[in-house]
């Protein structure tokens, strides 16, 4: 999904929009988005994060970006909130200011004001724009973030792993615990392939984290099932992300 996202991106410059026509949230949309932007940013002059829950946290985030562009002041508080949000979509569109990338996270419907979408609020030229949303229509184009089938895990893993070399339940057992979801086999083929571990040791690893993290409270209950896509993103995120602390 990475390089779907690379492919649209250089064909031409309209928004990418990042989706799952399922509605399943914590399917991991926006740590993939958080490795597209960590893997690329160096190839833009700048990139921004907003909080797109609600067209009100966006106004909010753009407010505050102006704030550090130096182009919207504490003395324009008597200037309505919309106003101010357009000074930021104005300089973003400004040619002199071109090569961003905006990730717009957890968006609303696409809509307009009136719909309490976002798509108005969105630079027409400038840049790079990623979304990542529940909702699968109206985006100009999208990109569907969704569940290996048993097949496809299996044939992912072996690829990422550079081997058919592999124990068929071990491979099995990763990807149900994974729930075949793309984003978290990446991960741990990741942390598999660079760590030389074997797969057996990573799955020990994995329910060693999920216990100390729940025991922490750390995923917190808006993680666990129903949406036990995200508890388990979470956790093969944090695992790679420790090796890359320890890392010298």
């Amino acid at each position: 999904m990475l390089e779907q996202i690379k492919d649209h991106f250089s064909r031409d410059d309209i928004p990418v929009i990042l989706t799952t026509t399922h509605g399943l949230g914590g399917i991991g949309k926006t740590q993939l988005a958080i490795e597209f932007a960590w893997r690329n940013y160096q190839k833009y002059n700048g990139v921004a994060w907003f909080n797109s829950e609600n067209r009100g946290h966006l106004l909010d985030d753009y407010i505050s970006l102006g704030k550090k562009l130096n182009i919207v002041y504490a003395s324009d508080r008597d200037t309505h909130i919309e106003e101010r949000a357009l000074f930021v979509k104005d300089w973003l569109e400004d040619p002199k200011h071109a090569g961003w990338l905006l990730i717009y996270d957890n968006a609303p419907k696409y809509g307009g004001a009136d719909q309490e979408g976002i798509g108005d609020l969105f630079p027409t030229e400038g840049g790079k724009i990623l979304v990542t949303s529940r909702y699968a229509t109206g985006w100009p184009q999208s990109i569907k973030v969704e569940v290996f089938t048993p097949e496809e895990s299996r044939a992912y893993i072996k690829k990422a792993l550079g081997t058919e070399d592999l124990d068929t339940s071990q491979v099995n057992q990763l990807a149900e615990t994974l729930g075949h979801l793309p984003l978290a086999l990446a991960q741990a083929c990741a942390y598999i392939k660079k760590s030389h571990v074997i797969i057996e040791r990573y799955l020990e690893l994995y329910e060693i984290r999920k216990k100390e993290l729940l025991s922490d409270k750390i995923l917190a209950d808006q993680t666990l099932p129903p949406d036990a896509h995200r508890a388990i993103v979470y956790i093969t995120w944090d695992i790679t992300m420790e090796a890359v602390r320890k890392d010298p």
